[in-house]
């Protein structure tokens, strides 16, 4: 139960259940992403056609999604609780936090979305998207213990307040 877990639970997942889809979801994951990849079952048609995108390790999840509901796709929310989420400090996206990687991929990602997104006719999914301010939060929580360890801080910070 960390700071981003919380986060991701009170203040962007508005806990929507059903089938969602369209803009109004792409603000709401753009915002912060409270999708748990591993809890997602695919049709395997549309995910065959859009796949992963090359070059992505960290934010490839919420991109694939992102292409899924662009294509007209739509997402089954269903609110049992079906398994349990662990969260670690060797994980890919918690590796590449320490050393600024993530932070620069989630950077590129929002930008280039943004300007897909209004490309489409979707200009609040666009401006989410520039906001990304799930990310700079949790940029934000990491600045503490950059700070305490000497390295990454001003890479934080500058992720975490500008746009």
């Amino acid at each position: 139960r960390t700071l981003v877990d919380l986060s991701k639970q009170w203040i962007f997942a508005s806990r929507p259940t059903g089938v969602l889809g369209d803009e109004a979801l792409a603000v709401s994951l753009l915002r912060g992403n409270w999708l748990y990849f591993p809890s997602l079952c695919w049709r395997s048609g549309p995910l065959r056609r859009t796949g992963f995108r090359p070059g992505l390790q960290v934010v490839q999840d919420l991109a694939l999604v992102l292409d899924l509901l662009l294509a007209g796709e739509r997402l089954l929310v269903v609110p049992d609780t079906a398994f349990r989420y662990r969260r670690h400090e060797a994980s890919v996206s918690s590796a590449h936090a320490a050393d600024g990687r993530r932070f620069a991929e989630e950077r590129a990602f929002f930008l280039g979305a943004a300007a897909r997104l209004d490309a489409h006719g979707w200009p609040r999914a666009a401006r989410a998207a520039r906001r990304h301010l799930g990310s700079r939060l949790n940029a934000l929580t990491r600045l503490p213990g950059a700070v305490r360890a000497g390295a990454g801080a001003g890479m934080l910070a500058r992720h975490a307040f500008t746009r």
